[in-house]
C-alpha cells in the first residue's frame, strides 16, 4: 500500500472521530444529563426529606376545642391519633368537679371537635349526643330556653345574632363574674346591644 492511501486512510478515521465525538457531546446536551457529585446528591436528597418530614409533621395535627371542668379551657392543637385524655392533660387536667361518668376518655378525638366536660352539678341539665360526645344541651326541663349560665357555645350559636366571637365572650364573661345574675347582664357582653338582646331576651334565662 502507498504512502498517499495510508494518510487518505487515517484522515478518514481522524475525521470519523471528530464526528462521533461531536455528536455524542450534541447528544448528552439535548438529553440534559447532569453528573452530581456525592455532595450535591446528599444535599438534594436532604433537601426533599425534610420538606417531606415538614409535610407530614403538619398533615398530622389536630385542632380541638375543649370547654367545662378542666384547668385551662380553649382550642387545642395535639397528634392526629389522639384521644379525649390526651385534650384533657393539654388543657391542665379535670377540675375536681368535673363529673367523670360522663366522659369517654378512650374516645378519638378528630380534627375542629368540640369537647365539653359536664361537672357534678350539673345533674339536672338535660344531656344529649352530638358528635359523639356527651355535652349538656343547657335547656331548661320542659322549655325551648337557652341558660346563657350553663350553655355551650354551640348551644349560644343557636340564638339569633350570636355567632362564635359574641358565644366566646359570654363563656368568658360568665367565667370572670361568677355567672349572670339576670338575662339583662348579658348586655354587659361587648357586641350586644339593645337592639340584639330585644332579638333574644325571649329565649334565655339564667335559672
Amino acid at each position: 500500500m502507498g504512502i498517499k492511501n495510508k494518510q487518505s486512510i487515517i484522515l478518514i478515521i481522524t475525521i470519523i472521530v471528530i464526528v462521533l465525538v461531536f455528536s455524542i457531546s450534541n447528544y448528552i446536551k439535548q438529553q440534559k444529563v447532569y453528573v452530581l457529585s456525592d455532595g450535591t446528591k446528599e444535599n438534594i436528597i436532604g433537601d426533599y426529606n425534610e420538606n417531606n418530614m415538614v409535610e407530614q409533621s403538619d398533615a398530622g395535627k389536630i385542632v380541638v376545642h375543649i370547654e367545662g371542668g378542666v384547668e385551662k379551657p380553649g382550642v387545642y392543637e395535639l397528634k392526629k391519633d389522639s384521644r379525649v385524655y390526651d385534650a384533657i392533660n393539654a388543657a391542665g387536667g379535670l377540675l375536681k368537679d368535673a363529673d367523670r361518668k360522663r366522659i369517654n376518655l378512650a374516645k378519638k378525638i378528630t380534627d375542629e371537635e368540640y369537647i365539653y366536660i359536664a361537672n357534678k352539678d350539673e345533674e339536672d341539665i338535660e344531656i344529649r349526643y352530638r358528635d359523639n360526645l356527651l355535652i349538656p344541651t343547657g335547656t331548661i326541663e320542659n322549655t325551648n330556653l337557652i341558660n346563657i349560665n350553663r350553655a355551650n357555645i354551640i348551644e349560644l350559636k343557636e340564638l339569633p345574632g350570636i355567632g362564635d366571637v359574641l358565644a366566646g365572650r359570654i363563656i368568658e364573661y360568665r367565667n370572670e363574674k361568677g355567672g349572670f345574675k339576670s338575662i339583662e347582664e348579658i348586655k354587659n357582653v361587648s357586641g350586644i346591644g339593645d337592639k340584639r338582646f330585644s332579638d333574644i331576651k325571649d329565649k334565655v334565662t339564667v335559672n
